[in-house]
Protein backbone atom coordinates (compact mmCIF):
# COMPACT_ATOMS: atom_id res chain seq x y z
CA UNK A 1 0.00 0.00 0.00
CA UNK A 2 1.29 3.46 -0.88
CA UNK A 3 1.20 6.20 1.71
CA UNK A 4 -0.79 9.35 1.03
CA UNK A 5 1.15 12.53 1.76
CA UNK A 6 -0.30 15.93 2.61
CA UNK A 7 0.28 17.71 -0.67
CA UNK A 8 0.42 15.30 -3.62
CA UNK A 9 0.69 16.58 -7.17
CA UNK A 10 -2.20 14.36 -8.25
CA UNK A 11 -5.39 12.99 -6.73
CA UNK A 12 -6.81 9.94 -8.52
CA UNK A 13 -10.57 9.67 -8.02
CA UNK A 14 -12.36 6.38 -8.64
CA UNK A 15 -16.16 6.00 -8.36
CA UNK A 16 -17.21 2.41 -7.80
CA UNK A 17 -20.16 0.09 -7.22
CA UNK A 18 -20.09 -3.72 -7.09
CA UNK A 19 -16.70 -3.93 -8.78
CA UNK A 20 -14.85 -6.28 -6.41
CA UNK A 21 -13.17 -8.07 -9.33
CA UNK A 22 -12.22 -5.04 -11.41
CA UNK A 23 -11.29 -2.61 -8.63
CA UNK A 24 -8.33 -4.78 -7.61
CA UNK A 25 -7.01 -4.79 -11.18
CA UNK A 26 -7.58 -1.04 -11.43
CA UNK A 27 -5.77 -0.15 -8.19
CA UNK A 28 -2.87 -2.53 -8.77
CA UNK A 29 -2.32 -1.04 -12.24
CA UNK A 30 -2.21 2.47 -10.78
CA UNK A 31 0.20 1.47 -8.02
CA UNK A 32 2.41 -0.18 -10.65
CA UNK A 33 2.92 3.17 -12.37
CA UNK A 34 6.46 4.47 -12.52
CA UNK A 35 5.35 7.88 -11.18
CA UNK A 36 6.66 8.47 -7.62
CA UNK A 37 4.16 7.13 -5.09
CA UNK A 38 4.52 10.10 -2.75
CA UNK A 39 3.32 12.44 -5.48
CA UNK A 40 -0.18 11.03 -5.82
CA UNK A 41 -3.08 9.84 -3.69
CA UNK A 42 -5.93 7.47 -4.53
CA UNK A 43 -9.50 8.31 -3.51
CA UNK A 44 -12.29 5.75 -3.92
CA UNK A 45 -15.96 6.74 -3.56
CA UNK A 46 -18.46 3.89 -3.32
CA UNK A 47 -22.06 4.18 -4.48
CA UNK A 48 -23.57 1.51 -2.23
CA UNK A 49 -21.82 -1.73 -3.14
CA UNK A 50 -23.35 -4.99 -1.89
CA UNK A 51 -20.21 -7.06 -2.60
CA UNK A 52 -16.62 -6.77 -1.31
CA UNK A 53 -15.70 -3.68 -3.38
CA UNK A 54 -15.11 -1.48 -0.32
CA UNK A 55 -13.04 -4.11 1.50
CA UNK A 56 -10.86 -4.67 -1.55
CA UNK A 57 -10.33 -0.93 -2.09
CA UNK A 58 -9.22 -0.49 1.54
CA UNK A 59 -6.41 -2.95 0.93
CA UNK A 60 -4.83 -0.35 -1.37
CA UNK A 61 -5.82 3.07 -0.03
CA UNK A 62 -7.10 4.54 3.21
CA UNK A 63 -9.17 7.09 1.30
CA UNK A 64 -12.36 5.10 0.78
CA UNK A 65 -15.67 6.90 1.18
CA UNK A 66 -19.29 5.78 0.92
CA UNK A 67 -21.91 7.85 -0.86
CA UNK A 68 -24.84 5.56 -1.75
CA UNK A 69 -27.63 6.26 -4.22
CA UNK A 70 -26.03 9.29 -5.87
CA UNK A 71 -25.20 10.09 -9.49
CA UNK A 72 -21.69 9.29 -10.66
CA UNK A 73 -21.16 13.06 -10.95
CA UNK A 74 -21.85 13.41 -7.22
CA UNK A 75 -19.35 10.65 -6.44
CA UNK A 76 -16.63 12.31 -8.49
CA UNK A 77 -17.37 15.74 -7.01
CA UNK A 78 -17.19 14.29 -3.50
CA UNK A 79 -13.81 12.80 -4.31
CA UNK A 80 -12.65 16.18 -5.63
CA UNK A 81 -13.70 17.85 -2.36
CA UNK A 82 -11.55 15.39 -0.43
CA UNK A 83 -8.62 15.70 -2.84
CA UNK A 84 -5.43 17.56 -2.01
CA UNK A 85 -3.64 17.29 -5.35
CA UNK A 86 -3.08 20.15 -7.75
CA UNK A 87 -4.52 17.94 -10.50
CA UNK A 88 -7.45 15.52 -10.44
CA UNK A 89 -7.45 12.28 -12.41
CA UNK A 90 -10.82 10.63 -12.95
CA UNK A 91 -10.71 6.96 -13.88
CA UNK A 92 -13.40 4.29 -13.67
CA UNK A 93 -13.14 1.21 -11.48
CA UNK A 94 -13.31 -1.09 -14.51
CA UNK A 95 -10.28 0.52 -16.15
CA UNK A 96 -6.67 -0.71 -16.04
CA UNK A 97 -3.96 1.95 -16.32
CA UNK A 98 -0.81 1.63 -18.37
CA UNK A 99 2.48 1.72 -16.40
CA UNK A 100 3.29 5.12 -17.93
CA UNK A 101 -0.25 6.52 -17.48
CA UNK A 102 0.61 9.19 -14.92
CA UNK A 103 3.98 10.06 -16.46
CA UNK A 104 2.32 10.57 -19.84
CA UNK A 105 -0.23 12.92 -18.28
CA UNK A 106 2.35 14.77 -16.19
CA UNK A 107 3.87 16.46 -19.25
CA UNK A 108 0.85 18.80 -19.11
CA UNK A 109 1.23 19.61 -15.42
CA UNK A 110 1.93 23.31 -15.03
CA UNK A 111 0.65 24.27 -18.50
CA UNK A 112 -1.52 27.36 -18.03
CA UNK A 113 -3.41 26.89 -21.29
CA UNK A 114 -4.00 23.12 -21.16
CA UNK A 115 -5.84 22.25 -17.95
CA UNK A 116 -7.78 19.23 -19.19
CA UNK A 117 -6.26 16.17 -20.89
CA UNK A 118 -6.65 12.42 -21.26
CA UNK A 119 -7.72 10.04 -24.01
CA UNK A 120 -10.36 7.59 -25.15
CA UNK A 121 -9.82 4.30 -23.27
CA UNK A 122 -8.51 1.32 -25.22
CA UNK A 123 -10.33 -1.99 -25.50
CA UNK A 124 -9.19 -5.31 -23.95
CA UNK A 125 -6.84 -7.63 -25.82
CA UNK A 126 -9.64 -10.19 -26.19
CA UNK A 127 -12.07 -7.62 -27.62
CA UNK A 128 -15.07 -8.84 -29.62
CA UNK A 129 -15.96 -7.57 -33.09
CA UNK A 130 -18.51 -5.21 -31.53
CA UNK A 131 -15.86 -3.67 -29.27
CA UNK A 132 -13.33 -3.41 -32.11
CA UNK A 133 -15.87 -1.82 -34.45
CA UNK A 134 -17.03 0.82 -31.96
CA UNK A 135 -13.44 1.46 -30.87
CA UNK A 136 -12.42 2.27 -34.45
CA UNK A 137 -15.13 4.92 -34.51
CA UNK A 138 -13.61 6.55 -31.42
CA UNK A 139 -9.96 6.19 -32.44
CA UNK A 140 -9.84 7.94 -35.80
CA UNK A 141 -8.44 11.07 -34.15
CA UNK A 142 -4.73 11.96 -34.20
CA UNK A 143 -2.32 10.71 -31.54
CA UNK A 144 -2.30 14.18 -29.97
CA UNK A 145 -4.92 16.77 -30.82
CA UNK A 146 -7.21 19.39 -29.36
CA UNK A 147 -10.75 18.13 -28.83
CA UNK A 148 -14.06 19.45 -27.52
CA UNK A 149 -14.55 16.78 -24.87
CA UNK A 150 -13.08 13.65 -23.29
CA UNK A 151 -14.65 10.71 -21.47
CA UNK A 152 -14.61 10.99 -17.69
CA UNK A 153 -13.26 7.44 -17.28
CA UNK A 154 -9.80 8.74 -18.28
CA UNK A 155 -9.75 12.46 -17.60
CA UNK A 156 -7.23 14.79 -15.95
CA UNK A 157 -8.30 18.28 -14.84
CA UNK A 158 -6.52 21.00 -12.90
CA UNK A 159 -8.22 21.05 -9.51
CA UNK A 160 -8.71 24.81 -9.09
CA UNK A 161 -10.32 25.05 -12.55
CA UNK A 162 -12.57 22.07 -11.76
CA UNK A 163 -13.72 23.65 -8.50
CA UNK A 164 -14.09 27.09 -10.07
CA UNK A 165 -16.52 25.64 -12.64
CA UNK A 166 -18.49 23.77 -10.00
CA UNK A 167 -17.31 20.31 -11.03
CA UNK A 168 -19.58 17.80 -12.72
CA UNK A 169 -23.26 18.65 -13.04
CA UNK A 170 -24.89 16.36 -10.47
CA UNK A 171 -28.31 16.70 -12.13
CA UNK A 172 -27.02 14.75 -15.14
CA UNK A 173 -27.18 10.97 -14.92
CA UNK A 174 -25.06 10.59 -18.07
CA UNK A 175 -23.17 12.92 -20.45
CA UNK A 176 -21.71 14.74 -17.45
CA UNK A 177 -18.25 14.61 -19.02
CA UNK A 178 -19.45 16.37 -22.16
CA UNK A 179 -21.07 19.10 -20.11
CA UNK A 180 -17.95 19.68 -17.97
CA UNK A 181 -15.61 19.75 -20.96
CA UNK A 182 -17.79 22.27 -22.80
CA UNK A 183 -17.50 24.59 -19.81
CA UNK A 184 -13.74 24.05 -19.57
CA UNK A 185 -13.34 24.57 -23.32
CA UNK A 186 -14.75 28.09 -23.12
CA UNK A 187 -11.46 29.24 -21.53
CA UNK A 188 -8.89 26.51 -21.97
CA UNK A 189 -7.61 23.86 -24.36
CA UNK A 190 -8.61 20.20 -23.97
CA UNK A 191 -6.05 17.74 -25.31
CA UNK A 192 -6.50 14.11 -26.31
CA UNK A 193 -3.18 12.29 -26.02
CA UNK A 194 -3.16 8.55 -26.74
CA UNK A 195 -0.07 8.11 -24.57
CA UNK A 196 -2.34 8.69 -21.53
CA UNK A 197 -3.55 5.14 -21.82
CA UNK A 198 -6.03 3.03 -19.89
CA UNK A 199 -7.92 -0.08 -20.97
CA UNK A 200 -11.67 -0.15 -20.32
CA UNK A 201 -12.72 -3.66 -19.32
CA UNK A 202 -16.42 -2.81 -19.30
CA UNK A 203 -17.02 -2.07 -22.98
CA UNK A 204 -20.10 -3.83 -24.37
CA UNK A 205 -19.10 -7.19 -25.86
CA UNK A 206 -22.31 -7.97 -27.80
CA UNK A 207 -24.85 -5.96 -29.79
CA UNK A 208 -27.44 -6.69 -27.13
CA UNK A 209 -25.21 -5.36 -24.36
CA UNK A 210 -24.24 -2.41 -26.55
CA UNK A 211 -27.93 -1.59 -27.09
CA UNK A 212 -28.62 -1.60 -23.35
CA UNK A 213 -25.61 0.57 -22.52
CA UNK A 214 -26.40 3.14 -25.21
CA UNK A 215 -30.05 3.27 -24.20
CA UNK A 216 -28.88 4.11 -20.68
CA UNK A 217 -26.25 6.62 -21.84
CA UNK A 218 -28.73 8.35 -24.11
CA UNK A 219 -30.90 9.54 -21.24
CA UNK A 220 -28.47 12.40 -20.63
CA UNK A 221 -28.51 13.80 -24.17
CA UNK A 222 -31.47 16.17 -23.91
CA UNK A 223 -30.73 17.02 -20.28
CA UNK A 224 -27.19 17.98 -21.25
CA UNK A 225 -28.39 20.18 -24.08
CA UNK A 226 -30.76 21.97 -21.70
CA UNK A 227 -27.84 22.62 -19.34
CA UNK A 228 -25.14 23.85 -21.74
CA UNK A 229 -27.11 24.71 -24.90
CA UNK A 230 -26.97 22.93 -28.25
CA UNK A 231 -23.51 22.71 -29.81
CA UNK A 232 -23.05 22.32 -33.57
CA UNK A 233 -21.39 18.91 -33.22
CA UNK A 234 -24.24 17.70 -31.00
CA UNK A 235 -26.86 18.13 -33.73
CA UNK A 236 -26.34 14.64 -35.24
CA UNK A 237 -26.55 13.00 -31.80
CA UNK A 238 -29.96 14.64 -31.32
CA UNK A 239 -31.30 14.71 -34.88
CA UNK A 240 -30.55 11.10 -35.82
CA UNK A 241 -32.24 9.56 -32.74
CA UNK A 242 -35.27 11.76 -33.56
CA UNK A 243 -35.08 10.48 -37.14
CA UNK A 244 -35.13 6.87 -35.95
CA UNK A 245 -37.84 7.56 -33.39
CA UNK A 246 -40.10 8.74 -36.23
CA UNK A 247 -39.59 5.62 -38.34
CA UNK A 248 -42.57 3.75 -36.84
CA UNK A 249 -44.83 6.58 -38.02
CA UNK A 250 -43.40 6.27 -41.53
CA UNK A 251 -43.89 2.49 -41.39
CA UNK A 252 -47.54 2.59 -40.34
CA UNK A 253 -48.24 5.49 -42.66
CA UNK A 254 -46.87 3.50 -45.60
CA UNK A 255 -48.98 0.48 -44.63
CA UNK A 256 -52.06 2.69 -44.63
CA UNK A 257 -51.19 4.13 -48.04
CA UNK A 258 -49.80 0.98 -49.72
CA UNK A 259 -49.19 -2.41 -48.08
CA UNK A 260 -47.06 -4.20 -45.46
CA UNK A 261 -44.33 -5.38 -47.86
CA UNK A 262 -43.80 -1.89 -49.30
CA UNK A 263 -43.72 -0.43 -45.80
CA UNK A 264 -41.15 -3.01 -44.65
CA UNK A 265 -38.86 -2.42 -47.64
CA UNK A 266 -39.05 1.34 -47.19
CA UNK A 267 -38.39 1.02 -43.44
CA UNK A 268 -35.26 -1.08 -43.99
CA UNK A 269 -33.91 1.33 -46.62
CA UNK A 270 -34.38 4.53 -44.64
CA UNK A 271 -33.15 2.86 -41.43
CA UNK A 272 -29.93 1.59 -43.00
CA UNK A 273 -28.96 4.70 -45.02
CA UNK A 274 -27.63 6.93 -42.15
CA UNK A 275 -25.76 4.04 -40.51
CA UNK A 276 -24.28 2.91 -43.82
CA UNK A 277 -23.10 6.42 -44.75
CA UNK A 278 -21.34 6.92 -41.41
CA UNK A 279 -19.80 3.45 -41.67
CA UNK A 280 -18.47 4.24 -45.15
CA UNK A 281 -16.99 7.55 -43.95
CA UNK A 282 -15.14 5.92 -41.02
CA UNK A 283 -14.00 2.92 -43.08
CA UNK A 284 -12.50 5.21 -45.73
CA UNK A 285 -10.88 7.54 -43.19
CA UNK A 286 -9.36 4.61 -41.27
CA UNK A 287 -8.63 2.57 -44.44
CA UNK A 288 -10.38 -0.44 -42.91
CA UNK A 289 -12.93 -1.57 -45.47
CA UNK A 290 -13.86 -4.75 -43.61
CA UNK A 291 -15.47 -2.32 -41.18
CA UNK A 292 -18.29 -1.41 -43.59
CA UNK A 293 -20.95 -3.98 -42.71
CA UNK A 294 -19.92 -4.33 -39.07
CA UNK A 295 -19.93 -0.56 -38.67
CA UNK A 296 -23.39 -0.27 -40.21
CA UNK A 297 -24.73 -2.90 -37.81
CA UNK A 298 -23.20 -1.23 -34.75
CA UNK A 299 -24.37 2.26 -35.76
CA UNK A 300 -27.87 1.01 -36.51
CA UNK A 301 -27.97 -0.51 -33.01
CA UNK A 302 -26.62 2.73 -31.55
CA UNK A 303 -29.23 4.97 -33.17
CA UNK A 304 -32.15 2.69 -32.35
CA UNK A 305 -31.00 2.53 -28.71
CA UNK A 306 -30.68 6.31 -28.55
CA UNK A 307 -34.12 6.70 -30.19
CA UNK A 308 -35.70 4.44 -27.56
CA UNK A 309 -33.89 6.40 -24.85
CA UNK A 310 -35.12 9.68 -26.32
CA UNK A 311 -38.74 8.52 -26.37
CA UNK A 312 -38.51 7.16 -22.82
CA UNK A 313 -36.94 10.42 -21.57
CA UNK A 314 -39.65 12.47 -23.28
CA UNK A 315 -42.39 10.34 -21.70
CA UNK A 316 -40.71 10.51 -18.29
CA UNK A 317 -40.27 14.29 -18.47
CA UNK A 318 -43.86 14.71 -19.58
CA UNK A 319 -44.99 12.62 -16.61
CA UNK A 320 -42.88 14.70 -14.21
CA UNK A 321 -44.22 17.95 -15.68
CA UNK A 322 -47.78 16.69 -15.37
CA UNK A 323 -47.22 15.80 -11.72
CA UNK A 324 -45.72 19.22 -11.02
CA UNK A 325 -48.66 20.95 -12.71
CA UNK A 326 -51.10 18.85 -10.67
CA UNK A 327 -49.35 19.79 -7.44
CA UNK A 328 -49.45 23.50 -8.35
CA UNK A 329 -53.17 23.25 -9.18
CA UNK A 330 -53.85 21.54 -5.83
CA UNK A 331 -52.01 24.33 -4.01
CA UNK A 332 -53.99 27.00 -5.86
CA UNK A 333 -57.30 25.26 -5.14
CA UNK A 334 -56.48 25.16 -1.44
Amino acid sequence: MKNNFAMPALSIIIPMKNEENNIRLCLESILANSFPGEKYEIICVDNGSSDRTIEVAREYTKNVYQLPDKTISALRNYGAQKAQGEYLAFVDSDCVADRSWINAASIYFGNEHIVCFGSTPDIPADATWVQKTWYLNKQIREDVQQVEWLESMNLFVKRDVFLELGGFNEKLVTCEDVDLCYRIGQKYKIISDKRIRVVHLGEARTLREFFKKEMWRGQGNLAGVREHGLKLKEIPSIALPVYYALLPLVFFGTIAAYDFLTAMILLIIIAVIPSALISIYIAVKASKYDYLFKGAAVYLTFFIARAVSLVRSAIFNQSINSQERSKKEEILLK
